[in-house]
């Protein structure tokens, strides 16, 4: 059996989930991270995509996660999240519909920053698209 800690995600609009998991798996900046319990300390900036919480018994939360922060020590995880939604709440016409709106804009950017912008809320839409249609 494997061993558990607590996770506790939190947002600008309140605590979005806390649980026990024995494993959690996210995007960070530098590319996807595992966690399990007794994982070493550690602070490190969140990127955009999914985040996959394992709990005892197999059970499995998916959620999209766009941004922030995490802090790790033996027992514990702390998420700062700029938005954290779980899968089932992902709104997938919406996002459709955000990236179809951005993608008609892109043609009439000119600036690289700009385009920068838009290619990136093409892209959170689609993951959010896919973590919704699972």
């Amino acid at each position: 059996m494997a061993k558990s800690f607590s996770i506790e995600a939190i947002t600008p609009s309140g605590t979005a989930f806390s649980t026990t998991a024995e494993f959690l798996k996210l995007r960070t900046v530098n590319g996807d991270i595992g966690i399990m319990a007794d994982h070493m300390p550690l602070v490190t900036e969140l990127s955009y995509g999914e985040m996959i919480v394992k709990q005892e018994k197999g059970s499995e939360m998916r959620y999209y996660i766009d941004g922030g922060f995490m802090e790790v020590n033996k027992e514990r995880v702390l998420i700062l999240g700029d938005e954290i939604i779980e899968s089932s709440q992902i709104d997938i016409e919406r996002a459709q519909r955000e990236k179809e709106i951005e993608e008609s804009k892109l043609s009439k950017l000119k600036e690289e920053e700009d385009i920068a912008k838009a290619n990136k809320k093409i892209q959170e839409n689609l993951m959010k698209i896919k973590i919704g249609s699972r």
